[in-house]
This record gives structure tokens, sequence and C-alpha cells, in this order.
């Protein structure tokens, strides 16, 4: 490597250029079959992609023909990788090597590797590299490129229809400035900057009637293909140049139209008629078709067997396939603008005849492969579209007026006809695939809802729900004639048997409409009931969609507490017998999930099948063999035990038993794992306070979740705070102390989670926080200070100070006051308060920690005050002065009775240390809050007998707050044991049982001895206003 040399920049600055021989050598070394070499090579590959120059030789590299293949890929691989992202740096490049790293990109249009097993060939990464550069260098530094590519375009359209010559080479160079051309159009399309905006708009102008002029020519060779010339590779590179011509101008098309929703009337009208938008649309509807019967008559009238007549027909269909998408696009981005357009209800209904003329067709030639009479991509194109634009062909409009375009009843009544007994039955295809692996089956029934613009069946379901929507008075009537004629009725053969369950599948899929006009629940006693307890072998068929049909209805109309519904549903999810399989069992189960999963849902009418259904998906989730399947089945679980709360406690040991076997068998299933662990947090949550039996169990899952810190670490939080809310008491808090170390780690260190860290240590420290604080409590305290040096949050801030607030509160000094200092964390609070970089609401959280440490132990205040100070590098005065300015700063800020309370009574106890520092301030600051306090809160201590009829333990009556404490105090524990352990902390506050005016009177008085009453009231309250001091006085004697 050239280290020596080096290139100045700019003055006192050099940098080291590349070598291209030790560069050739390390991209040699990156192909290499030797490991250790690969890694040597690889890593010395990266170290010299920073040296100046880099880019521009490794495009050399890819650029030389006589360097060995496996080389060039991976130099041009690297530069796509790497250059860039930095194709800007003056660092590593000058504006000549980007002169030439441009004018080389076009040097790879004859590009020959076509390698099959890369991903993306030399000619491919080229392709991005020119896009995303001109996206950067166009027009501006790269002015040439785009004339380029249209010359050489013309030039190679010229030699290839001009002569009937098989030169390869024009259509590789055709293909490859095509491609590139694509790619800059591809860029400036997505581009929404105004410089890239107006680019676009100059490359529209010169290039639509171009382009479109070489379209039109290209199709007129294809457009009359026999058999002889689909076995002719040069009307096969004739329809696929064709392809890529249109490619462009479709995604110019699209870009007009994305633009004449934000143009003015006279610019769309400028843009329809200069640039042939209407004509593009139009000539595209006829070609569509036109290719489409050609397509039609080649497969019906020859044999394609040849591998020359499959790439044909493969490339036309793709072909085909396009157009629509641009069809597709176009009614996407404005449904209303679209049907405007001339011809596109001609179009529509052209697709959805292309689909009906294919539903009389044999079933062989419907299928998802190009090869076919009927590509199924082709056919739900065409459903999509006429999906997409049913309401704009409604009856009546929104303004109520009548449509003249509205589809006739007719019309409407034989696409309901075509949809149910045609295209929703079950095909051999699908029934053959339920046969060789039933829960893959289930698998992708699932996901084929989630996939509906892209499977027939799932796609007519959709246009079903959509007709039913805008057109009911049409629908509704006919499918309750289908309904009458035909599902009361025995099924007397297989076709029947496929056409019932089709037309449930449609009484499912339309709920919201015929929920009014089908009596379910008679139809569900007399027909269902029976259909589901048959043991004919075919009936597996009727009974999976009939637990699928009353799990829609319950989501949609049919009250859940159904008793018939519930038999149904229980007898398919039990019945092992036969006439049923796995895909039936799985199926109610999901279905039994939809209808518990609802608002209506009452758990006292499911009672008596409550432990048979928990008992048999525990069966069910055991015998399911696929993961994916036990988790369908476990989400079941999960709702049934959340809506049966307490009546699920006797059925623990049933849920519990199987599951560690299945969390093992999980591996790294993260999906299911997490499932299971909502399982157990659930079955906490249901128990209460009898959930400590299943500490055995909550234990190491919290464990191994937390392990698993990116899939787990937030359910397994979720179960660990469960279970801590869920305790009993302290002494079922043992086992859960030796997971207290992992909270402290994670307080420190997991910011994303550390809202729930939070509200754990907040459980624990009220279940045993003595215990706790003698063990840890100084890396308790560093966590701390690590997590507020970090956060950005800011409630998750104040989360974290009330939580220190609780563990002040509720434990002895001596465990935490030392504690405090040297973890650093005092100082941190004081050293947040005195700077005021936090905001308010916030600070104030640290006045009330400071007001609970010196009301807990006013001697430890004044120690940590006295180590502070030197770490703060101030004097312990300018400390005590700086605190005091704050607390007179925040108190204003304090809106809540019992905060300001706490307020005053803090510095009610800073009185009594006698510090002169705090007592300067007696007469005015502190005097005035106490005015205010005592002005805004009204107390009284209540006899037992009085006529409040208070107890003894809570003689104070306080008029200023309600006597339930704020709902956000209790974190969202109500329920749980923790929430009565809250309760009893917030009952027992001082501030809540401690009259103000007598802890106040009694904190003068302290500080009073200290100085003597004559030398006290001389230096301190003589200074207060006499009006002031008498109104202090007479609060004081109340």
């Amino acid at each position: 490597m050239n280290t020596s040399s080096g290139r100045p920049m700019a003055m006192g600055v050099t940098v080291n250029n590349v070598s291209p021989q030790e560069l050739y050598q390390a991209l040699e070394g990156a192909t290499s079959q030797d490991p250790q070499v690969l890694h040597q090579s690889d890593k010395r590959l990266k170290s010299m992609l920073g040296l100046f120059g880099a880019f521009d030789a490794l495009q050399n590299i890819a650029a030389e023909r006589s360097v060995p293949l496996p080389v060039r890929q991976q130099a041009i691989i690297q530069f796509k990788n790497e250059a860039l992202k930095s194709w800007k740096s003056r660092k590593l490049q000058n504006d000549e090597h980007r002169g030439r790293i441009r004018g080389r990109c076009l040097s790879f249009l004859d590009e020959e590797d076509q390698t099959a097993n890369h991903l993306l060939t030399i000619a491919d990464c080229n392709a991005l590299i020119v896009a995303k550069l001109a996206r950067q260098d166009y027009p501006l530094a790269w002015s040439d490129l785009v004339p380029a590519l249209m010359n050489t375009i013309d030039t190679n359209l010229q030699l290839r229809y001009s002569t009937p010559s098989e030169d390869p080479r024009p259509t590789l160079l055709l293909q490859r400035s095509l491609q590139l051309l694509n790619g800059v159009l591809r860029e400036f399309a997505a581009h929404k900057m105004l410089t890239g905006v107006k680019t676009m708009t100059q490359l529209v102008e010169s290039l639509h009637s171009v382009l479109y002029g070489y379209y039109a020519t290209m199709a007129a060779t294809f457009a009359n293909v026999d058999v002889n010339a689909m076995n002719s590779s040069r009307v096969y590179f004739d329809v696929s140049l064709a392809h890529q011509v249109f490619k462009c101008i479709s995604r110019i098309g699209i870009w007009l139209w994305q633009r004449g929703e934000k143009m003015g009337l006279q610019d769309k009208e400028l843009m329809m008629s200069s640039l042939q938008f209407i004509q593009l649309f139009q000539d595209s509807t006829v070609q569509v078709k036109a290719l489409l019967q050609l397509r039609h008559t080649l497969l019906t009238t020859n044999r394609v067997e040849t591998p020359q007549s499959r790439a044909f027909i493969e490339v036309l269909t793709k072909h085909i396939r396009h157009i629509g998408k641009f069809f597709r696009r176009l009614s996407q981005l404005s449904h209303v603008r679209f049907v405007e357009l001339p011809g596109c209800s001609e179009l529509v209904m052209f697709y959805w005849n292309h689909v009906a003329q294919a539903l009389t067709s044999p079933s062989e030639t419907v299928q998802d492969s190009p090869f076919v009479l009927y590509p199924v991509r082709i056919l739900v194109q065409g459903m999509v579209l006429f999906n997409e634009n049913l309401a704009q062909w409604v009856p009546v409009k929104r303004d109520g007026m009548p449509n003249k375009n509205a589809l006739s009843s007719a019309f409407v009544e034989e696409a309901v006809k075509i949809i149910v007994t045609r295209l929703l039955p079950l095909n051999v295809q699908d029934l053959q695939a339920w046969m060789a692996d039933p829960e893959e089956w289930v698998n992708a029934e699932d996901k084929e809802n989630d996939q509906w613009e892209y499977e027939l069946r799932a796609c007519s379901e959709r246009v079903l729900i959509h007709m039913s929507n805008q057109f009911p008075d049409y629908v509704i009537p006919l499918l309750r004639t289908m309904f009458n004629e035909l599902a009361g009725q025995a099924a007397p053969d297989f076709q029947t048997l496929l056409q019932k369950e089709a037309l449930y599948c449609a009484i499912g899929r339309c709920a919201g409409r015929l929920h009014e006009t089908l009596p379910f629940e008679q139809w569900a006693s007399q027909t269902l009931v029976t259909e589901a307890q048959s043991t004919d072998s075919n009936y597996p068929i009727i009974k999976r969609r009939i637990a699928w049909l009353i799990g829609k209805w319950s989501q949609i109309v049919l009250n859940p507490n159904m008793p018939v519904a519930w038999q149904i549903i229980m007898h398919l999810l039990s019945d092992r017998g036969p006439g049923t399989d796995t895909v039936v069992r799985l199926t109610a189960a999901m279905a039994l999930r939809e209808c518990v999963d609802t608002i209506d849902f009452n758990i006292d009418a499911f009672q008596q099948w409550l432990s048979m259904a928990v008992t048999e998906l525990v069966k069910l989730m055991g015998e399911a063999d696929t993961l994916e399947n036990k988790r369908r089945v476990d989400s079941t679980l999960n709702a049934l035990i959340e809506q049966a709360g307490e009546r699920i406690s006797p059925l623990v040991d049933t849920i519990t038993q199987p599951l560690p076997g299945i969390w093992n068998d999980a591996g790294d299933d993260f999906l299911l794992k997490a499932s299971l662990l909502v399982t157990i947090t659930n079955l906490v949550n249901a128990t209460k306070g009898e959930s400590s039996r299943l500490t055995p169990i909550v234990v190491p899952l919290v464990q191994e979740a937390l392990q698993q810190a990116i899939h787990l670490d937030e359910d397994g939080l979720d179960l660990w705070k469960a279970a801590l809310r869920n305790l009993p008491g302290t002494a079922a808090v043992q086992p859960f102390l030796d997971l207290f170390p992992e909270a402290v780690r994670l307080l420190g260190t997991n910011l994303d989670l550390l809202s729930q860290v939070v509200d754990i240590i907040d459980s624990y420290f009220l279940l045993a926080g003595p215990q706790i604080l003698q063990v840890c409590a100084v890396p308790l305290f560093q966590a701390f200070y690590e997590a507020f040096q970090n956060v950005s949050i800011t409630s998750n801030r104040k989360d974290m100070v009330i939580c220190i607030n609780n563990i002040v509160a509720t434990n002895p000094s001596s465990l935490w006051g030392e504690a405090l200092h040297v973890s650093g964390l005092f100082a941190y609070l004081m050293t947040a308060l005195l700077d005021s970089e936090v905001v308010t609401f916030v600070l104030t959280e640290h006045i009330y920690v400071f007001a609970r440490i010196v009301m807990a132990d006013r001697a430890m205040f004044a120690q940590l005050m006295t180590h502070t100070a030197p770490a703060l590098k101030m004097a312990e005065t300018k400390l005590y002065e700086l605190l005091m300015d704050a607390w007179w700063t925040k108190f204003d800020s304090m809106s809540e009775g019992k905060h300001r309370k706490l307020c005053a009574m803090g510095v009610a106890t800073l009185v009594s240390t006698g510090r002169p520092e705090v007592l300067e301030r007696l007469p005015t600051e502190i005097f005035n809050i106490w005015m205010d306090v005592f002005g805004e809160i009204k107390e009284a201590n209540v006899a037992p007998d009085d006529e409040y009829g208070r107890s003894a333990e809570s003689p104070l009556r306080r008029h200023w707050e309600l006597e339930d404490a704020p709902y956000a105090y209790f974190k969202d524990s109500q329920n749980t044991p923790e929430y009565d352990r809250r309760k009893m902390l917030y009952d027992n506050d001082p501030v809540r049982t401690i009259k103000l005016s007598t802890y106040v009177g009694e904190r003068l008085r302290e500080a009073e001895a200290i100085y003597g009453s004559s030398v006290f009231r001389g230096q301190f309250l003589s200074k207060a206003d006499p009006t002031v001091l008498q109104q202090i006085e007479r609060e004081l004697t109340l």
C-alpha cells in the first residue's frame, strides 16, 4: 500500500492514496475459498476503502474485462455498498475521480455477466449505482447521462428493427440502457424536493412521447404471433424490450397521475393534452385486452413445450401483469378520478368477465402459474380492481342523487352467485393440502386472510363483503334466498357439501348485514348442532366452517353467551372421534377466543364449560405439531384466563403442568415463549393472593426471559411485576430476593424498560425494604445515579424520584443515609435541583425527597449536607442557602395540597435544626409558605365519638383532600394485594396523620430551645411582620 505519498487537501492536511495493486490483491483474497485468507482480506479491504481514490480504483477493477469475474463482482458490490454512502466526501475522492466514475458507468452497458448463482450481476449493481448517482448529480454534474442513454436506445432500436439481423449486441445494449433509464426515472419519481420535482418534469417532457413511440413500434412486432414465432428468441426479446419500455412509460404515467391531484385545473388540462395521459390509459386498456386474447389463442391452439416457447409465454404474462399493476396503482391513488377516465368502466368489466370466463373452464386451467390459461395473479388483479371501484357504481351517490353509472341488480346478483358458487368453494388443491398437512393448512388459511390481494378465494371473500356493503338491497335478499334453499337441507353428495361450506363462508363474511334477517339461534339449534355432531368422514369440511362462522358472528352481532353456541364450540373442540380432525379442533380453539374476547362475554354463563374448555385447550396445545398452532391455542387460553379471573384457580395445576415441556420445545420460537409468559402472568393476576403457589415456575421463567434480552425481557418484566404485586405478604417474597440484583442491573443499563423496572423496585420495597437495603443499598442507589445520568424521558425521571421518595419514607435512615452519600445519589439530586436544568415538575419531586429525608432523620440530613458540600466544591453555608432558594422558588409550582403540606412540614423540620441559614428566612419565606398552606388546607383533630364517627386510628379530619389516593398513586395495582400495601402506606403517611399546625409548633419550639426563648424571638421572630406573626401564632394555637 502506498502510504508514504500523500496529497494535500488543505493547508496542513494530507491523506493517503490507495494503491490499486494492493486493492486488487485484497479483492482477490476476498474471493478466496480459504476462510483464514478470506477473513484477513475482508479486514484489509475495509481499511483500504477509507483511502483516497479507493472508489475510483474499485470501479476501474470492476470494469476491466480481463480481470477474473469473481474479483470484478466483488469490486462492484463493494463499490455499491460503500461508495454511494460517501459519494460527496472530499476526504475520499475529488471531482476528477467522480467524473471518471460517472463516465465509466456507461461502459457496463454491454456487460455479459449472467451468472445465475449471484443475486445481483455486475450489470444489476451498475444499474443501482447509476440510479443513486443520478439522484445526486443529474443534471448539474452529469448532464449527458439521459441524452447518452437515449442515443444508445435510439441507435440500437434502429439496428434491431430495421434489419432482420440476429446480432445479440443491440438487444443487450437496449436491455441495459432501458434498465438504467428506468432506475433513473424511479429515483426522480420518488423525489419530493422541489429540485427533484423540477428535474422529473423535464424528464417527462423530453421522454414521454419518445418512449411512447418506441413502445408502439415494439408492440406491433408481436401483435400477431404464431406458434413458429413463439419459438423464436427474436420475438421473445421483442416482448421483453417492450416490457422494459412500458415500465418507464407507466412510471411516468403514475407520476403525472399523482401530480394531477395537486395541479390546478388549467395545468391538469395541459398535462392531459400535451403528455397524452388519457391516450396512454386508453391505449393500455386496448393493449391489455389484445395481449390477453393473444395469450389465450396461443395457449388454446398450441402446446407450450419448448424452453423458448415457455420463456415467451412467461415474459408475455409478466408484461400483462405489469399493465394491470399500472391500472391498480392509478386506482389506489384516486378511485374517484380513476373511474372518470374514458373507458375505465369497460376495463373493469372486462377484467370481471375474464374472471367469470376462467371460472367456467376446467380447474387445471386456473393456477398460480404463468403457463396456464388463467394465471391466478391476473385474475386477482382484476378482482382487486373491481373491488376497489365498486363504490363508484352504487345506485345512489353520497349526495343522494341517482348514479347513471350504477350497476344493475342483475349484474350484482350474477356476480354474487359466481363468488358463492364458484370462487368460495374449496378446490381440489385446497383439499389435498388439508389432507397432506392439516396444521400447515390452518397456518396458510390464517395468513391468506392477511394476503387477500394475492389469493383468489380470499380476494373473492373481500369482494363479497364490499358488495354486501355497497349493494345491500341486492345482495342480502339473494343470500337469504340461497340460505333458505341450502342451509337447512342435508348434503346428499360431496359437491353439495362444498357448496354449503361456501354458503356458510358467505354468511360469516356478511354477518354485519345479515344478522337482522337471518335467525341464527334457530338455525344453530336446528341445523348446526346436528351437523357439528355428524360422524360422516366428509364433514370436517363443514364442521371447521361452523366453528369459524360462530367466531365471526360473535365478533360482529351474535350474543356470545348463547348456550347453543357454547355447546357447538365445545363439542368441536373436544371431539376426537370419526368425522373430525385437527383442523376442526384448531379452528374451534380460534373461534372460542373470538367468542370470549368480546365486551359482552359473560363468564357466569360460561362457567359450566370453563373446566372442559381449559382442559381441552391444554390438551390441544400438547397435541399440536407446529409451534405456530401451539401459540394460537395458547392465545385462546390467555383470553379465557383473563376473562375467568379468580374462577380459574381450581384449574391452575391443569394449565401449568405441561407448560415447562412446551417452553423447552419452543426453543428459539420467542413468539410462543412470549405467549407462555403471558399465560403465567394472567394466571398470577387471576389468582391474586393465592399466586404464591406459582412462584416455583415464575422465578425460573423470569430468569430465563431476562437472559433473552431483546426477545422476552419485556414480557418477563410484566410477569415479574405481576408476581410481586400479587404476593400476599413479606414472607412470600423470599424466593424473589435472589432476582433483585437483576433489577438493579436493569435499572442502570436498560433505559427502554426503565418504567417497568422502577415499578418492580417499588413493589420490592413495599414488601421487604429493610432486607433489601441491608444487602444492596449502595449498588441500588448507584444504579439510580447511572439511570439519571442517561435517561432522557421526563416521566421516567419523575418515576425514579418518586421511588426514592418511597424508599426514604418507609425505611429507617440508618439503612439508606450513608448509601445515599457513598453512591453519589444525594449529591446528584441536589445538583439537579440547584442547576434547574430539569423541568420544574420533576424538580418539585426532588424537594419532596429532601423533605422526606429531613423529616425522617434531621441529623442524617445534616450529615448528608455536610459531606455533600465539599463534593460540590462549595461551603456548607452556601449549599443551605441555595437549597432554601430552590425550596422557595419551587413551592409555587406545587399544586396538590398534600405536596404543599409536605413542603411546609419539611421546611419546619429544617427550622428545628437551628441552622442560621434557615432561620434567617423564617420571618419571610418560611412564614409565607406556612401562611399559604394554613390558608389552603383545613384540618381538625377528631375525637373517636365525634359526629364523623372516626376511629382513634385516624384522628385527623382533612378537609383539603378526598379520602382515596389519586388513581396514579396506585400504579394500576387495583385488585391486587399490593393495592392494600399502597393504601396502608398512604393512610399512615405523616402528612395525612399529623396536623400541620401541631407539627410546625413542635418544630418551632425545638428551634427555640436551641437558642433560648429571648434570643430566638429577638434574633429571628422580631424581624417578622407583626400581623403575619400574629396570624402564625393564632394558627399554632388552634
